[in-house]
């Protein structure tokens, strides 16, 4: 079993495909999953704020 330079750059291509696409994916999630802690955060703190008012009000 021979192989070959193209063969070799074929399995680089698509090892380099690969590697590309489940960084990209990774990153893409912890976007994602920083977003939403940070939306969840703002909601938090939003709520937090508002029944800190009407306590300080009342």
């Amino acid at each position: 079993m021979k192989l070959t330079a193209e063969r070799w750059r074929e399995d680089s291509n698509c090892m380099i495909r690969i590697f590309n696409y489940d960084v990209l994916s990774m990153v893409d999630n912890i976007r994602k999953s920083v977003c939403m802690k940070r939306n969840l955060l703002s909601y938090v703190l939003y709520y937090a704020n508002g029944k800190y008012d009407d306590f300080r009000y009342y």
